[in-house]
């Protein structure tokens, strides 16, 4: 996702991110593909992703073969997991 897809996104939501969680939205495609390269998943690894937001990572662990298991506080969050495939 770039900058404004995000803003779209959490506009959609009614808000913005919250810093008081630590929220920041990862939006380099090469940083994104530094973090799963470098946790080297491999067919049904297990991964616990704490925070995932609008789950960009989650996505990439999962098409990477990781079987992931998000926790998010931001409730605001949850309907958009759900829609990805999570529970």
């Amino acid at each position: 996702m770039n900058p404004t897809e995000i803003k779209a996104v959490l506009a959609e939501m009614g808000g913005r991110a919250n810093k008081t969680l630590g929220q920041h939205f990862l939006i380099d495609h090469s940083a994104l593909e530094a973090i799963v390269g470098a946790a080297d998943i491999r067919k049904d690894d297990r991964v616990l992703e704490v925070g995932p937001g609008l789950g960009v990572l989650t996505l990439a662990l999962r098409e990477a073969g990781a079987e992931v298991v998000a926790i998010e506080q931001d409730r605001r969050f949850i309907p958009r997991l759900v829609e990805q495939g999570f529970q």
